[in-house]
């Protein structure tokens, strides 16, 4: 009884994955037979082949808008722009085309930013999900600062195990509290490789900061300047959004 109650059990599992098969499959045939009507329906207002159309989407929508073609046909384009960037993991413009494109409702790109903005963060995308929580949530909200907080620590992890070797000699060593009139006297402290590590400090500078931030460093370090002797380095590149590894990274500095 036993034996026939486990074979019972076994037949109606095995039933029950057919059927489920065969759900599946209709469902596939459903699919593929819409897809094939899509398809035929952008054909009939567009010659170029999906590919081609895939390209430029918003081009071709606006040029479909200004001749007339049905916003079903242009969805049909919208959702295939977006599935496709959906699977390229190009969520910034997922977003950003489903917002500008005028197809969905606002409620709609607003679900579709939350949702990108959760894949951004779990595939560890930071820089792409801060874009996104922007736009969705603004500067203000808990996720715009979570993702930007993520996005620094992940550059500032990166920068400093890809660093590349310095040379001994040309190495600025500095306390963690030290000052740009520190950093002067620390060039200086070089003697006759002082011209040589300014001049390596001066370009790794102009290389890897802004032009904002290079003006403020050489400002600072102007000889003799009274505002130099208060002025914390970490302090102040953390204000502009480096941390002390970045800066350790790329400029020849070393905190003790």
């Amino acid at each position: 009884k036993q034996m026939q109650r486990e074979d019972n059990v076994d037949e109606s599992y095995k039933e029950y994955e057919k059927m489920m098969q065969a759900e599946e499959n209709a469902k596939a045939e459903i699919s593929n037979a819409e897809n094939k009507e899509a398809g035929m329906e952008v054909s009939a207002y567009f010659p170029e082949a999906m590919e081609e159309i895939m390209k430029r989407p918003a081009f071709f929508i606006q040029e479909g808008r200004n001749r007339g073609v049905p916003e079903e046909a242009l969805k049909v384009i919208g959702e295939k722009a977006v599935e496709n960037g959906r699977a390229d993991g190009d969520f910034s413009f997922v977003h950003r085309f489903m917002r500008n494109i005028k197809i969905w409702t606002d409620e709609e790109v607003r679900s579709a930013g939350e949702e990108l903005y959760r894949l951004a963060m779990d595939d560890k995308n930071f820089r792409t999900a801060t874009e996104l929580a922007r736009e969705v949530y603004g500067v203000s909200s808990p996720e715009f600062i979570d993702a930007e907080y993520a996005e620094s620590y992940s550059i500032g992890s990166e920068v400093a195990e890809n660093k590349p070797e310095k040379e001994e000699g040309f190495i600025l060593k500095l306390p963690k509290d030290a000052t740009f009139s520190d950093l002067s006297k620390a060039i200086d402290d070089k003697g006759d490789l002082a011209l040589e590590v300014e001049d390596i400090f001066q370009a790794e500078l102009i290389d890897n900061f802004n032009a904002d931030v290079q003006w403020g460093v050489d400002s600072l370090m102007e000889y003799g300047s009274e505002k130099a002797k208060n002025v914390k380095i970490i302090e102040f590149f953390e204000n502009r959004g480096y941390s002390k590894e970045e800066i350790e990274a790329l400029l020849p500095i070393e905190f003790e």
